[in-house]
């Protein structure tokens, strides 16, 4: 019944998002991916995820929302992932989860690709990660643990590369010019590493 019910309701909840991301950030969301998008991420909360339930729902919501402003604007705004990181943190308290791993997990998450960031600049002479994917990771860290942030990277890194080399086949050379919003690889990963553990 709640399982009916849930998946109901999960494209008003795609569009509520869309509301929220436009009254949050000032970005407004396409419907055109949120409304599935929550239909399909609860679909899997409910019957892939063997976590709890409302938990699961509000992450997999909340990186939905973050992946299709990534993917519109290349911006993932503090006022998303900030929060986000310290929700991961106070479940890990709250459940009493080995809170210094999620600790540790926050920090380094954000310190590497903070670091990254910086060293690319210095190489290339412009940002190739922004502070926002640094924040996404960090948060990462803050519901995952830190042991669990390289395989994060590894399936977001596969994604990427995926895309990558589609926008290659797709556009030919000019498509490797293009940038990759990998903040949308980054939350799909974080999902599925957070159901898989």
């Amino acid at each position: 019944m709640i399982e009916t019910l849930l998946l109901l309701i999960s494209p008003l909840v795609g569009w509520a998002l869309g509301r929220l991301g436009l009254a949050l950030t000032g970005v407004d969301p396409p419907s055109r991916w949120l409304i599935p998008g929550a239909v399909v991420v609860t679909a899997l909360c409910l019957f892939a995820s063997p976590r709890p339930l409302a938990i699961s729902l509000g992450l997999g919501w909340c990186l939905l929302l973050l992946a299709v402003i990534d993917l519109k604007v290349m911006r993932l705004p503090d006022i998303l992932t900030l929060p986000l990181a310290v929700a991961g943190l106070g479940l890990a308290v709250w459940r009493g989860d080995q809170p210094l791993s999620h600790l540790v997990g926050l920090a380094g998450g954000f310190l590497v690709f903070a670091g990254l960031d910086r060293f690319y600049v210095r190489f290339r002479g412009f940002s190739g990660l922004g502070l926002g994917d640094a924040k996404l990771y960090g948060a990462a860290g803050a519901w995952l643990g830190w042991r669990l942030l390289p395989a994060v990277l590894l399936l977001a890194c596969a994604m990427g590369l995926i895309w990558f080399a589609g926008l290659i086949l797709i556009n030919g050379l000019a498509g490797a010019r293009r940038p990759i919003a990998f903040g949308a690889p980054l939350c799909l990963s974080i999902l599925l590493i957070w159901w898989a553990a």
